[in-house]
């Protein structure tokens, strides 16, 4: 079984009260109009093969496995997310963005967003390209793409031309490694924006769900919260919870560093959450009231549904 959520970020969100009384690691689960359920880091957000591709009769897990050996490093980061002592090292903010970069896209909604729209738009975006022999050229070489086993760069345009890349593009292989490659395109952006490691104060924590990458933009004037527009455009701030208690905030211009956000900042966090949810919000504590406010807004604003931006396209 492979972990959409891996299993050391999930243990961050369970219950402290059982672990003490019971010894066990316990998280609690809530779907919309179904009873909270007691889950566990090991059986919970995972699917069968879901990194996994047939090639030549052989099961090939090696997306799987670059994602187990980043999550070995990331594990190894968290403890000092917690310490308000620690400031982060320039290799550990890589490896966070590489492992929020990437949980964009490899999540449910993030899978189902990718082949729907970064598919089509990539597609687009090369057939556009491929019309003009000379800005297809420099396209090549300014992101870098392999053109040798076709040859030459007019073989390339060719074979765009008559269509042969949508085939390709449908390679389930080259679908999640495609995936992957976005995910780290991602992970850039966000180290060109500050970053915050923020640690709650008071009585309310911060719950995680099965789309835990919040990006959002508030227009004040309106009134209005925008979600998924794109982690390059001005003005975005990015969410991502970390644990019960702290939690990384994302946005150009801010006070790199460490804060605390008060009970009303939090419930802001965990609303917004809710709102990009999927299907499932994760929370350390059973709560009725939590449940009825997932239940009036979860879910509303998922990754699925999306319409990104990314340098000033829409996908």
């Amino acid at each position: 079984m492979h972990h959409y959520l891996p299993r050391f970020y999930l243990r961050e969100f369970c219950d402290p009260e059982i672990l003490k009384r019971e010894n066990r690691l316990v998280i609690w689960v809530y779907e919309k109009d179904k009873p909270v359920r007691r889950g566990s880091p090991d059986k919970e957000a995972r699917e069968r093969d879901f990194y996994a591709f047939n090639e030549s009769g052989a099961s090939n897990t090696e997306v799987e496995e670059w994602f187990a050996a980043l999550e070995g490093k990331v594990a190894a980061t968290f403890p000092h997310l917690h310490d308000q002592h620690v400031i982060l090292s320039s290799d550990q903010k890589e490896c966070l963005a590489e492992f929020i970069g990437t949980m964009f896209l490899r999540t449910p909604a993030g899978r189902i967003w990718h082949e729907k729209r970064v598919g089509p738009a990539v597609s687009e975006y090369l057939t556009e390209a491929a019309a003009d022999p000379q800005a297809f050229a420099r396209m090549l070489q300014s992101e870098g793409l392999p053109i040798e086993p076709l040859q030459n760069v007019e073989g390339a345009r060719q074979e765009i031309l008559g269509g042969r890349h949508e085939a390709l593009a449908k390679l389930p292989g080259l679908n999640l490694a495609a995936m992957v490659d976005v995910g780290r395109m991602i992970a850039g952006k966000l180290l060109e924006l500050d970053w915050q490691v923020v640690h709650s104060k008071g009585a309310e924590f911060f719950i995680m769900s099965d789309s835990p990458v919040v990006p959002e933009m508030r227009d004040d004037l309106k009134g209005l919260t925008y979600f998924w527009m794109g982690v390059d455009r001005e003005g975005v701030n990015v969410w991502f919870p970390i644990s019960r208690t702290v939690c990384l905030r994302m946005k150009r211009g801010i006070d790199s560093g460490r804060c605390q956000l008060r009970e009303r900042g939090v419930r802001m966090v965990n609303k917004n959450l809710m709102l990009c949810a999927h299907h499932v919000i994760y929370a350390a504590e059973r709560s009725q009231e939590l449940s009825n406010l997932f239940n009036r807004h979860g879910c509303k604003s998922s990754l699925e549904s999306s319409d990104m931006i990314w340098q000033g396209r829409q996908f």
